[in-house]
């Protein structure tokens, strides 16, 4: 223990270099986990029916086509790493979004995409359509 401390003493600007970017790492994973809400399937029920939240469904539409939340609205998770994708969703802005994956893993990016965007209210559906689909919530086929 003595041994640590005298190095820090020692090589003290190295030590305040290396405190400061754990520092500026941890903010800025704060900042990007405060950029949306992640909700339960049932309280994105509660954002459909009182809040006429939109739903935007990131994945693939062959994925989409086989199985999703009624008027939940395809786009790609592909069309929103070029301005034209972002294009389309912004009718939606000033809206309440929450943006479903398959499995939880996608939505984040979108969402904080979204935010960065303008968007005010983005949020995600925790566990994406497998949460939804394992609370029995129904699901539409087109």
């Amino acid at each position: 223990m003595n041994d640590i401390i005298a190095f820090l003493t020692q090589h003290w600007m190295l030590t305040a270099g290396f405190a400061s970017l754990v520092v500026a790492l941890l903010i800025n994973e704060m900042r990007h986990f405060s950029a949306c809400q992640a909700y339960t399937p049932q309280e994105v029920v509660n954002q459909m029916n009182h809040h006429k939240a939109k739903l935007i469904d990131c994945r693939e539409p062959a994925a989409f086509q086989a199985g999703h939340i009624l008027g939940a609205v395809n786009i790609p998770k592909l069309k929103f790493q070029d301005s034209q994708g972002m294009l389309s969703v912004t009718q939606f802005q000033h809206k309440a979004v929450i943006v479903i994956c398959h499995q939880g893993t996608d939505s984040p990016k979108i969402a904080t995409k979204l935010h960065k965007a303008g968007f005010k209210e983005v949020a995600i559906l925790e566990g994406g359509l497998q949460a939804w689909k394992k609370e029995g919530l129904p699901i539409e086929r087109s």
